[in-house]
């Protein structure tokens, strides 16, 4: 075998002195040969234009000197071109500054020609008239750019006789781009070279800058600002809308999308034109507007290096790490360069998953799964007494409100269950840390699942003051045990966007609650963000919260969504209202009374301390109690018991339920 011959996977090296193909020099050749006869004829041309009224016979002793003079000529302009690489330009999409650099080339080498002409002409009569040099560069010009663009005036010339025949293309797109700057101007660029099924019709720029209002762009007209979008769309007949502004604050947008969105126009995005240049997996031309977009308000960014003071170098344990917010939570957690991390999950096709894309994403980073059930002490207990984890994340759980009404056991089982398992392992093993991924649903909670959720705080709040192991010849030092309360996640399975995208697609229609329910959202990396910040931050027996901005009307979220599909609430999609489900809220909160509201490092991140709960050795009979009656001949008895402990810090629940409005708890027994 010649090894000399394999390369080993690594490219092979480029012969520069190997001679250019045969399609390269044939390219070279047609150039060359192409512009040297658009010379000839520019200048025969400009020649018989000059002297047309002179008679035929008399022709011949202008023709004479041009014959002998126009190789020289044509050779002049064709080298030009050749050293400006115009013969390397695609023409197709070629812009203003490839016509400015034929231009130069063109008027050079006509004044060149003219230098000349006049120097030949101080010593004997001069080749050419002044006249004929000056006509035939400007014809030449114009027949270069021609020759160039012939693709462009072909087609365009095509389209308009199909036009007049009443033959359009079959799917034209009238589209109207918001924002006039670098990154608008290079998407009007794309979209005219663009071919395929949609041909796409600019109508004009919309941008808030004063200074560009009435101005041309590429020819495309600025025609209004944001004020004026519903007219322009009317006007114009416009059927898409594209937001050209990869740099604007997240606020202004959503403020620009309610404008857009008084339209019958679909709306799409253009991505970070430099993102999408770097990125090894570029981002569509286009895509849909997400509903992040929509919350008018920036993500909230994760102070790295608090976070890295807690990973970097650590063993970390995380418990439900297949589901939406435990998965980016491994993604965030492997980026901070633990020394080991430890998914946990009942999910074995998701622990598989996830174990591919981790190793393969983060090959540097020590990935140890474990199919493992966080309710099963046993297992568990193996698992902190093999790898014994500074810090612990613990996200498993049962979230869907209107099945764990159905399945309280399993709520119970799993919500209360579970964290105890986790939060007594962590404290025996002596954890450094404990994270409990809880919800606003615990706060005066009217579901099973907000009272689950509620019961594993406590068993947070309870261990965290009660944990303290006394180390010789040191401080006393206590497992740090905090929770996290979020709102509704954008995209995590089971929430209302992936719902309400899927029954647009399906053609309606959409189902609401209520008009009037509202809920708190926050993005998937936010929420995976906040839990490891609020690891970064506890001091032991707190919550954090995220500010979450205004919450978001259901309702309108729904509308919001088809209209972005370029589709009509009520008319095209209907909605339809279902009522308000057994342990649903009209509105969420994020916390007690009773909590005090605390400032922490990161401004947009809040501890709340000092709630009120139950001695721990009364919370764990509670739970003793609970864990005993999980079971389907046990409901009515089980959901009773649940919801005594987690109002335990209420007055009663009958004034709790008139308080709030809320429903008694439904069962299925």
């Amino acid at each position: 075998m010649n090894h000399n011959a394999i390369s080993y996977g690594r490219p092979a090296p480029t012969d520069r002195s190997a001679p250019p193909s045969a399609s390269a020099s044939s390219r070279f050749v047609i150039a060359v040969g192409t512009d040297m006869l658009i010379v000839a004829v520019c200048f025969g041309a400009a020649l018989f234009f000059r002297f047309r009224a002179i008679p035929s016979t008399q022709l011949d002793m202008y023709f004479e000197p041009l014959t002998r003079s126009i190789v020289p000529i044509a050779l002049l302009y064709a080298g030009a071109n050749l050293l400006a690489r115009l013969d390397e330009q695609i023409w197709r999409y070629a812009s203003v500054q490839e016509v400015i650099s034929l231009w130069m080339t063109t008027t050079a080498c006509t004044l060149f020609t003219i230098i000349v002409d006049v120097g030949i002409g101080m010593t004997r009569t001069r080749p050419l008239p002044l006249s004929v040099v000056l006509l035939g560069g400007i014809l030449t010009f114009f027949a270069f750019v021609s020759a160039r663009y012939r693709g462009r005036l072909i087609t365009g010339v095509v389209w308009r006789l199909d036009a007049l025949r009443g033959k359009f293309p079959p799917a034209q797109v009238r589209t109207l781009i918001y924002g006039a700057g670098d990154a608008g101007q290079v998407l009007a660029r794309q979209l005219r070279t663009k071919t395929g099924i949609e041909s796409y019709v600019i109508c004009g720029f919309v941008d808030d800058d004063l200074m560009k209002r009435g101005r041309r762009i590429q020819g495309i007209k600025v025609l209004g600002d944001r004020q004026t979008i519903a007219n322009l769309v009317d006007r114009e007949r416009v059927d898409l809308i594209i937001l050209a502004m990869p740099s604007i604050r997240r606020s202004e947008l959503s403020d620009i999308l309610s404008q857009c969105q008084k339209t019958r126009a679909r709306i799409q995005v253009a991505p970070d034109i430099m993102g999408f240049i770097a990125a090894r997996k570029p981002e569509p031309l286009l895509r849909e507007v997400g509903i992040e977009d929509l919350l008018g308000r920036s993500p909230i960014p994760m102070d790295h290096a608090a976070a890295s003071g807690i990973i970097t170098g650590k063993i970390v344990l995380l418990t439900g790490a297949c589901g939406s917010i435990g998965s980016e939570l491994c993604r965030q957690v492997a980026a901070l360069a633990p020394r080991r991390l430890v998914v946990v999950d009942n999910n074995e096709t998701g622990i598989y998953d996830l174990e591919i894309e981790m190793r393969t994403r983060f090959p540097a980073v020590d990935i140890t799964s474990v199919i493992a059930d966080a309710t099963d002490g046993h297992k568990i207990e193996q698992v902190f007494r093999e790898f014994a984890p500074h810090v612990v994340f613990h996200a498993a759980a049962y979230k869907h409100v209107p099945l764990m009404e159905r399945y309280p056991e399993e709520a119970v089982r799993v919500n209360v269950g579970g964290t105890r398992v986790v939060v007594d392992l962590a404290q025996r093993y002596d954890a450094e840390r404990v994270v409990l991924v809880s919800t606003d649903k615990a706060v005066n909670p009217c579901s099973v699942m907000g009272a689950t959720k509620r019961v594993a705080e406590m068993l947070v709040a309870t261990a965290g003051q009660a944990h303290a192991v006394n180390m010789p010849g040191t401080v006393t030092r206590r497992t740090l045990c905090t929770a996290v309360r979020f709102g509704n996640v954008l995209g995590s399975r089971g929430s209302v966007i992936p719902t309400f995208a899927r029954q647009i697609e399906l053609g309606g229609p959409v189902t609401v609650t209520h008009p009037d329910m509202t809920r708190y959202f926050m993005e998937i990396p936010e929420a995976a963000s906040l839990i490891i910040q609020a690891a970064s931050l506890t001091e032991g027996d707190d919550i954090f919260i995220l500010d979450m901005g205004d919450p978001i009307q259901i309702d309108d979220l729904a509308r919001k969504m088809i209209r972005m599909r370029g589709l009509r609430p009520d008319v095209d999609i209907p909605i339809v209202y279902t009522g308000i489900r057994p342990g649903e809220k009209l509105h969420e909160e994020l916390a007690y009374a009773a909590e005090l509201k605390q400032a922490t490092a990161h401004p947009r991140i809040y501890r709340h301390s000092g709630g009120q709960y139950q001695d721990a050795a009364s919370t764990d009979a509670a739970v003793d109690r609970l864990l005993s009656l999980a079971a389907p001949e046990s409901r009515t008895q089980l959901v009773a018991a649940l919801f005594d402990l987690a109002r335990a810090d209420q007055a009663s629940s009958g004034a709790l339920e008139q308080r709030f409005g809320l429903q008694s708890p439904v069962l299925s027994n």
